[in-house]
């Protein structure tokens, strides 16, 4: 059991001895270290001296031995034991068995290990016998270099052993009688310096509290100031000095100083705190664990409509019973402090007077005051904001019905799109055949029909974007010009038809080159002009451009729709800009419409920061305007907008090109898509491959080569995004089956046309996005733009020949020439490239054998002067040429040797001398084979 020590002294003493002890410990061991050396010194001399005495007699001894003298021998070992503090001396022959010897006792022969060990060299041993401390040597005897004995000598250690014991003694004396004398002075220093001022402090400090009538910190304060003057000069003195005893006074005397600022600052803070209390907006309240009321401020009082304390006290008499609404949430609120300590945001309703509730939010802890555990909280008034909350949920329900409503249209436009794909497709497809006229009218109305079957499906679209928050803005740069020339383009055709003068003006004056997004202002210009055509029978529609507010930086600009139409009543314009309203609302209208297309402008025009508005007479026409604020451009734009092909411009290039070539992978689960998507791609001159899934598309892929693929993202097993994600990482490892260098394009096709939809499949690792139902002039763009330029391009430049006369084929003789089988050529291949014409393929090959007779020449002279970056163009074209006329074998000779020419250093000058005679065996069949059409 560990006993406490209390007083001072008594620890001040035992510190000192624990002190002494640790200084007694390390000189003994000090003490035992400089004993153990100066011992083994001694043993070490000594053991020299009794060998030096036993090689003097070493001669005679030996001879004795070896002679069996054994009174001479015990002669000779007399006159060594005649040496002081010599014990004995034993002599043992050569096999260990003793001898002789001045011993009274007949010792042990020696083991056959002890005589192998000492014939190594002598054996020293110290040992205490009887209380004597001796040290026995044993030599060996030799006689003519040959052991005959050995001799052991026993000799006293008594003068060590007491000349040891003499130290010891006087270390403990000298060790005690400093531990005396030490103790005692630092006894006596402490008691001056240490304990005398700290009595003389506890004496002056005894008295605070003694007197039972100070209850409060002032006069508390006051007993310690008495206490202090009380301590007169020992107090004083104590002050003065430099030690802790003098800091511990004057801490006692800042103490006595900061305790009456802190005496004073807590009054200060008790007013201060009782201001908070009684003025504070929330109400601050205390209550006992079981819910009797303690004190309340007026914040209370005013919460629960009471004028007093003691009138909440009286009616209410507990927290919980009297004032919650529901006596259950005080036994929640319970809980809750019981678990975690405290309460935080905890929302309940509360019974006021009158007997209405109200909302409050209380925030409570536990408390202990000198009236035992109370509970303390604050209540605040939250009925206002409970309230707010509430409709702002209803809102939220609201906004949430509009969201799956928009929603809802979305997927039923996109459900809507694949059959309407079917629908305008195969009327495309209809329409290419021999017609009657009376069919012929038939399918036109039909792609009339669902032509504006398919606007209202994208109006529906539209708007669900806007109402859901998704509908997209960019801002990029653009050309105002091509936006107008665009609009133009889209309605010529229809103003013409119909006899309109259709006429858009846009004065030199205005801004051309803008930022913002073209596309939103191209929507809403079409819509417009769309409707104005739309509703005129006669006349003219003007689209007119005029500048606003211009500030440098950005600028408003004005645009007006013009029509000479019917018109629109005042009562018609009421609600012309709301969602599914139309002008004209009867069962005889004459016009259809969604009555969607003004209300998605008007908030497409606000979201380009302008107002829209219309004037209108009936059977005058109408006018419709709005405003848009863009940024203004200095220099002209380069953007992609401005180089999305038109119509007439992909128009043109159908015309210019007889068509395009190519193997496509089409990848499509719908047989009438594919069917329609098949035959659209064999009338643009491409051979198309179609797979039913993704996974199928993958498969393809890896067997064979393909200039370009179109993959529908909504397909079993499969889908087109996972798809083309794993193409793109066949694509890294060399996995896919290639014939160009450039990346595999890959066209989303599909019915989604949500926001973000192309977006995902471009993360996907898709190239370009075209939605459904497809726009067949969109389609030729598209693969305009992605087709290959070894399998287009070049085409191209050899079309362009032709069409030039550079290569003559007029007659149909170079058909006939074409043999059946080429040597080294996939010719199905190669024809299906030229849409199967037999006199333009020979005409290829003719020019193909005439540009490239002297490349082997041109090869050779590239690798002999070692300019790689020649010979790789050369080799470049060839394939790139070759691998369009199917010459299949060329082509991947080619490719073997670029790969060994990228990485020359690695493959070594055997691997590239193979590789190139290889090339050159190939090659010169090829030439030998096209030599001969």
């Amino acid at each position: 059991m560990m006993i406490r020590i209390r007083r001072l002294r008594t620890r001040i003493n035992l510190a000192i001895a624990l002190t002494f002890i640790v200084i007694a410990i390390f000189s003994s061991v000090c003490l035992c270290f400089y004993e153990t050396q100066r011992r083994a010194d001694y043993v070490m001399r000594l053991a020299g001296f009794l060998e030096d005495l036993l090689y003097k007699h070493n001669d005679q001894l030996s001879n004795e031995v070896f002679s069996g003298l054994t009174k001479a021998a015990q002669a000779t070992l007399f006159q060594i034991s005649e040496r002081q503090d010599v014990l004995s001396v034993l002599v043992f022959d050569g096999e260990g068995r003793f001898f002789t010897g001045t011993g009274s006792f007949l010792p042990s022969p020696l083991t056959a290990g002890e005589t192998a060990f000492l014939l190594n060299g002598p054996d020293y041993i110290v040992s205490k016998e009887d209380g004597l401390l001796k040290l026995t040597y044993t030599g060996v005897l030799k006689a003519h270099g040959l052991h005959v004995g050995f001799c052991r000598i026993e000799y006293s250690l008594g003068s060590l052993q007491r000349e040891t014991e003499t130290i010891v003694l006087i270390f403990t004396v000298a060790l005690v009688s400093l531990f005396c004398v030490m103790s005692g002075l630092l006894n006596l220093m402490l008691s001056r310096m240490v304990v005398r001022p700290l009595r003389t402090l506890k004496d002056s400090m005894g008295c605070i509290g003694e007197d039972p009538g100070a209850d409060n910190a002032a006069e508390l304060l006051n007993q310690l100031s008495s206490a202090l003057e009380a301590g007169g000069r020992d107090f004083e003195d104590i002050l003065k000095s430099r030690d802790e005893t003098g800091s511990l006074a004057r801490a006692f005397r800042r103490m006595l100083v900061y305790l009456r600022q802190a005496c004073a600052d807590l009054s200060i803070a008790e007013e201060k705190y009782r201001g908070i209390f009684e003025n504070a907006a929330e109400g601050i309240f205390q209550v006992t664990p079981d819910g009797h009321i303690q004190t309340v401020n007026p914040a209370v009082l005013n919460i629960f409509g009471f004028s007093s304390r003691e009138e909440l006290i009286k009616v209410a008499e507990k927290f919980g019973s009297g004032c919650f609404a529901k006596p259950k949430a005080w036994d929640s609120f319970l809980g809750e402090l019981k678990a975690k300590g405290r309460v935080r945001d905890f929302h309940v309703k509360l019974r006021k007077r009158n007997g209405k509730n109200v909302w409050v939010r209380i925030n409570a802890h536990h408390l202990i005051s000198s009236d035992g555990p109370l509970i303390e909280g604050v209540i605040q008034d939250i009925t206002e904001r409970v309230e707010k909350e509430k409709v702002q949920r209803e809102l939220e329900v609201a906004e949430a019905a509009t969201r799956a409503k928009s929603a809802f249209l979305a997927s039923m436009s996109h459900e809507i799109r694949t059959p309407m794909n079917i629908v305008l497709g195969l009327t495309h497809l209809a329409l290419k055949t021999e017609l009657t006229d009376q069919q012929r009218d038939y399918l036109g109305k039909i792609r009339t029909a669902a032509a504006n079957l398919l606007g209202i499906i994208n109006d529906i679209l539209d708007f669900s974007k806007i109402e859901s928050g998704h509908l997209d803005f960019e801002e990029i740069p653009f050309d105002l010009h091509s936006v107008l020339k665009d609009l133009k383009d889209l309605h010529a055709d229809k103003s013409a038809e119909k006899g309109i003068d259709f006429e858009v003006s846009c004065p030199s004056l205005i801004p051309r080159y803008l930022k913002g997004d073209p596309l939103r202002l191209g929507q809403v210009l079409t819509n417009l002009t769309g409707n104005a055509l739309k509703f005129t029978k006669r006349g003219h529609v003007r689209v007119i451009v005029d500048c606003g507010e211009d500030d440098g930086i950005s600028v408003v600009l004005c645009f007006m729709v013009q029509d000479t139409g019917v018109g629109i009543t005042d009562e018609q314009l009421k609600g012309l800009f709301t969602p599914f309203v139309q002008a004209d609302v009867s069962t005889t209208r004459q016009f259809g419409g969604s009555g969607l297309g003004l209300s998605i402008s008007k908030s497409l025009v606000e979201r380009m920061g302008g107002e829209i508005g219309v004037s209108s007479r009936p059977g005058q026409g109408s006018e419709f305007f709005f405003t848009a604020r863009f940024e203004k451009l200095d220099e002209p734009v380069d953007s992609v907008f401005d180089h999305r092909p038109s119509r007439a411009e992909t128009a043109a290039l159908s015309e210019c090109v007889d068509g395009l070539t190519g193997y496509v992978l089409l990848a499509e689960d719908n047989p009438v898509n594919q069917q329609i998507a098949k035959e659209i791609l064999e009338s643009f001159g491409l051979t198309p491959v179609v797979v039913e899934n993704g996974h199928d598309a993958v498969e393809k892929v890896r067997e064979k080569a393909f200039d370009l693929v179109l993959m529908d993202i909504q397909m079993p097993g499969m889908d087109g995004y996972e798809a083309s994600r794993m193409i793109r990482n066949m694509e890294k490892e060399g996995k896919l089956c290639v014939t160009t260098e450039r990346p595999l394009p890959i066209i989303a096709m599909t019915a989604h046309a949500m926001a973000g939809d192309r977006e995902k499949s471009m993360a996907a690792g898709m190239d370009d996005h075209i939605s459904k139902p497809i726009d067949f002039d969109e389609l030729y763009g598209i693969l305009v733009r992605w087709l290959p330029e070894n399998s287009l391009a070049e085409s191209m430049g050899i079309l362009k020949k032709r069409k030039n006369g550079d290569l003559l084929s007029e007659n149909d003789s170079s058909e006939e020439l074409l043999p059946e089988h080429l040597s080294g050529f996939d010719m199905t291949a190669g024809l299906s490239r030229v849409m199967g014409d037999k006199a333009l393929y020979h005409s290829f090959l003719k020019y193909f054998y005439d540009e490239y007779q002297y490349a082997l020449e041109d090869a050779d002279k590239a690798l002999a002067d070692g300019d790689l970056q020649r010979i790789s163009v050369l080799l470049h074209n060839i394939k790139g040429v070759a691998g369009n006329l199917g010459g299949d074998e060329l082509f991947s000779s080619i490719r073997n040797l670029e790969k060994i020419l990228r990485s020359a250093p690695e493959y070594g000058d055997k691997d590239l001398k193979q590789a190139m005679e290889h090339f050159r065996k190939i090659f010169q069949q090829t030439m030998d084979a096209l030599e001969k059409i």
